[in-house]
């Protein structure tokens, strides 16, 4: 993976894969290796990442957010389920960013929660839950990046703080740009297909967590709980996946690996030999 070009990789090219979920590349993109640093129910920390090159794009040429369409080109994930759980994708947000998750091609409502700023409106974490409707958890309306920072997680003032009206009744919203640790957390089905999308943004997925149930606690490298769940200790079915970026395995010709390859190989930039 070259860090400071990028690397093509193809539509479909795996990223990450348990007995429970495999996710891949949506369409071709080139990607760049991150550091993105996470724990998993006050366990060891987790690092991992890739960023896309080219924000994604729906086949009208518009940004997915805009039309509920799901994204054709550009850098976001495709995922398939093997089992049903909850899955977790552990990114980098960005808190004026929206986000959006499809179901078989329907955009569908998630959990967000993600790292903020005690100095801002929104808080050192901010969270919410965007709700969709009916049987199919389906999202009608377009995602603006001012709800993204807001859908409930502040309240009214401090929402309409940061609203302008001009003199013909137009608003605008002022940006608060908070960058950190993020998690977009929802349900997924055998046999059913899934993109998560960042809408006018290149996604940098840094992993994932599958569990049965929604019980799983992610926090920063440093213990700051960015979501919740219902287990405090390590819990039965949870299967954490890091994205391939920094912590990826390669051999002495630069090749990438996998953790059964036998000799020396070089990860994070040391050597070492793998038995």
């Amino acid at each position: 993976m070259d860090s400071e070009n990028g690397t093509a990789l193809t539509a479909g090219t795996e990223l990450a894969s348990n007995e429970f979920v495999t996710i891949t590349t949506g369409a071709d993109d080139t990607y760049k290796p991150q550091e993105v640093a996470f724990k998993i129910n006050g366990g060891d920390v987790f690092k991992g990442g890739l960023q896309g090159g080219t924000n994604p794009k729906d086949a009208d040429g518009a940004s997915p957010n805009t039309s509920l369409s799901a994204p054709v080109s550009g850098a976001f994930l495709a995922i398939e389920a093997k089992e049903d759980g909850f899955l977790y994708i552990i990114h980098k947000a960005s808190s004026n960013k929206a986000y959006t998750v499809f179901e078989e091609g329907t955009a569908i409502g998630y959990k967000f929660a993600a790292q903020g700023d005690a100095a801002t409106d929104l808080g050192a974490v901010y969270q919410f839950e965007l709700e969709g409707e009916g049987e199919l958890n389906e999202i009608v309306l377009p995602i603006d990046w001012a709800e993204q920072e807001f859908l409930e997680a502040t309240d009214a003032d401090k929402y309409a703080a940061h609203v302008t009206v001009d003199a013909e009744g137009n608003p605008s919203w002022e940006a608060i740009k908070v960058n950190g640790l993020g998690v977009i957390a929802f349900p997924v089905y055998k046999d059913c297909k899934y993109i998560v999308n960042a809408n006018g943004s290149k996604i940098t997925a840094a992993g994932f967590v599958f569990s049965k149930a929604d019980d799983v606690t992610i926090a920063t490298e440093d213990g700051v709980e960015i979501y919740k769940g219902g287990g405090a200790t390590a819990i039965q079915g949870a299967k954490v996946v890091t994205v391939a970026g920094n912590s990826a395995i390669y051999n002495l010709a630069g090749q990438k690996v996998n953790a059964s390859y036998k000799g020396i190989v070089i990860k994070d930039g040391k050597k070492y030999i793998q038995k």
